[in-house]
């Protein structure tokens, strides 16, 4: 039987704000007078981390609450550091890491320019030190700030991201913000020669998941999970190869799926759908990149060359930067 826990790892589906450990939360959110002193870790662990579910309005707000605490240029240096650390202590030795400029340069106090420099910097530096971690880093467009904000990464990528970010991803509510608004920004994207994924089909039909294929650039899908309600899309997903990036632990402790023994990934590897597992959220949900192969292989009864060509599409799928 595969060592999940032994063999190497690739992860392509991974936030950054979601990776803070809950004890640096903790510490900053002290530092910064953002915590009352009688607030102790146990107590403040207890209130972010997610291990069971929970309404997805409430994940969210934990995430934000992760990311709050995050001011200049010291912290980002050590979010960064813990996060490859952890990584590498998985034996994950390809990672994507996905972050947001604009509401992370607003949170912390550095600008955005600096923002992409410090980030690189620091996930070179922790990639050796580390074992040589092979780290591309994915710029995250939020659609709940609109065409404004979206245009504002824009602007930052084409001065400051070009030969550090690897690709872009669009995520948030696409419910009042549909990805088909987004086409001209997404255009603009493919302009500067980055590759697209997006977050889609969580909690929400499978027109949502057409309106993200539709877009230019997009080779990944983050989540999908109604995609296995429309033939068609599978079909499409499949001709094109697009590579979904299934995180069913994060699925459920969200809220977004009922009965985890029920994902959908169970369905898009009986279709044929390209598909990889990913953490997501390694400590707002308490989890590692092994908990997700070893819950797709007990619980979701995946096999274990199921996950091992799911392990090679992932290597396929990184985004690399330039």
């Amino acid at each position: 039987m595969l060592d999940l826990r032994r063999f190497e790892k690739t992860d392509i589906h991974r936030h950054l704000e979601g990776c803070i450990r809950p004890a640096t939360a903790w510490e900053l959110a002290r530092g910064n007078g953002l915590l009352d002193p009688g607030v102790d870790l146990a107590t403040f662990r207890e209130q972010l981390v997610i291990a069971a579910p929970i309404p997805l309005f409430e994940a969210l707000d934990r995430f934000d609450r992760f990311r709050a605490p995050i001011v200049g240029h010291a912290a980002i240096n050590r979010i960064v550091h813990e996060a490859i650390e952890d990584a590498a202590a998985d034996h994950v030795t390809r990672l994507e890491l996905r972050f947001s400029p604009l509401t992370l340069a607003r949170s912390s106090g550095v600008g955005m320019g600096e923002l992409f420099e410090l980030i690189e910097a620091s996930a070179r530096q922790a990639s050796a030190h580390f074992g040589m971690v092979a780290v591309s880093l994915v710029v995250v467009i939020s659609r709940r700030r609109g065409h404004e904000g979206a245009w504002q990464v824009v602007q930052a990528l084409q001065s400051h991201g070009r030969g550090r970010i690897a690709g872009v991803d669009f995520a948030s509510d696409e419910l009042r913000h549909r990805s088909a608004e987004f086409h001209e920004v997404a255009q603009a994207l493919v302009d500067l020669g980055l590759p697209l994924t997006v977050h889609t089909g969580e909690g929400v039909g499978p027109e949502h998941v057409a309106e993200a294929l539709a877009l230019p650039g997009v080779r990944r899908l983050g989540h999908a999970l109604s995609l296995v309600d429309d033939p068609d899309l599978i079909a499409d997903v499949i001709d094109r190869h697009i590579t979904i990036e299934v995180c069913p632990t994060s699925n459920h402790r969200a809220g977004v799926l009922d009965r985890l023994h029920n994902h959908p990934v169970r369905k898009m590897a009986a279709a044929g759908v390209p598909f990889v597992l990913c953490a997501d959220d390694p400590t707002l949900f308490d989890i590692t990149l092994t908990d997700e192969l070893q819950l797709a292989r007990q619980t979701l009864q995946l096999t274990d060359q199921t996950l091992l060509s799911a392990e090679e599409r992932a290597r396929q799928a990184m985004f690399h930067s330039p």
